[in-house]
């Protein structure tokens, strides 16, 4: 009977800590994605597409006069301006962002996400997106932004505890990569995070996962060509689930920002 407690226990030290070694799926957060951006007339823009919000509030990708003035994104209330911050159009394209709506602390407070479509690279594809945050409860407050590469599904997720609330934030990116063996490569890379007050916070009871980009992972990102905004985005959720996904091990892989994905096999 003594040897029967002494395996028990054994297995219920070792069990937690295998579990903890392995990656959970990725489940996306539930957020309402709000009306679809259409072409609208603006004042402070020569060319324009626009999010209503209720309550007379949108928000629009503008294109001022001039080829020299950048674009940017505007937060109005009717005709007023209540802020304004730099957003890319890539090829002057107005309607390739989104907005979305939901508790991402987990306060019970609903936030507006913006999504926006900046760049697309040559070689393997990739789609550059900036992410922005506002609070519909302080319109004027600068958005909490930040970049990553193949937005979609997953880029917000539930949390790994079901008891823990908000969304939890996958941000990715391509990086060149050594492995141990002194093999090279290209990896897509997913790091956690949570919203703080001011900006992103990195999230370590939540591994970081990476995947080489081999054959299979080619295929997988074949996108059709739809229309619309979705076939811009990425699928993190997929791409990065246990089956084919790692957890990155700095020690076993060594990850290099890679100015140009496409020069990477």
């Amino acid at each position: 009977m003594r040897w029967v407690f002494v395996v028990l226990s054994y297995c219920l030290t070792f069990v937690p800590a295998a579990a903890r070694d392995r990656l959970e799926p990725i489940q996306a957060c539930p957020l309402a994605r709000l009306s679809k951006p259409v072409a609208a007339s603006r004042p402070q823009c020569a060319k324009s597409h626009c999010v209503e919000l209720g309550q007379d509030r949108s928000i629009c990708k503008c294109l001022p006069d001039g080829e020299e003035q950048p674009s940017h994104l505007v937060l109005f209330h009717g005709d007023k301006e209540i802020q304004r911050w730099r957003a890319d159009a890539y090829l002057q394209q107005m309607d390739d962002f989104e907005v979305l709506s939901g508790d991402l602390r987990g306060d019970g407070k609903p936030l507006w996400i913006v999504a926006n479509h900046e760049l697309s690279s040559q070689g393997i594809l990739v789609r550059f997106w900036s992410l922005h945050v506002l609070d519909p409860a302080e319109p004027a407050k600068p958005p909490i932004s930040w970049s990553v590469s193949d937005y979609g599904p997953g880029s917000f997720a539930l949390p790994r505890s079901r008891q823990k609330k908000g969304c939890d934030i996958l941000v990715t990116e391509w990086l060149e990569g050594e492995e141990a063996g002194g093999k090279n490569g290209l990896y897509f890379r997913g790091e956690w995070h949570r919203l703080g007050a001011k900006d992103l916070t990195p999230l370590p009871s939540r591994q970081n996962r990476i995947r080489r980009y081999l054959f299979s992972f080619v295929r997988e990102r074949v996108t059709s060509e739809d229309g619309g905004i979705e076939h811009l985005k990425g699928r993190p959720d997929f791409w990065l689930r246990p089956e084919k996904a790692v957890p990155h091990d700095p020690n076993k892989v060594m990850l290099r920002l890679n100015t140009d994905p496409s020069s990477a096999q």
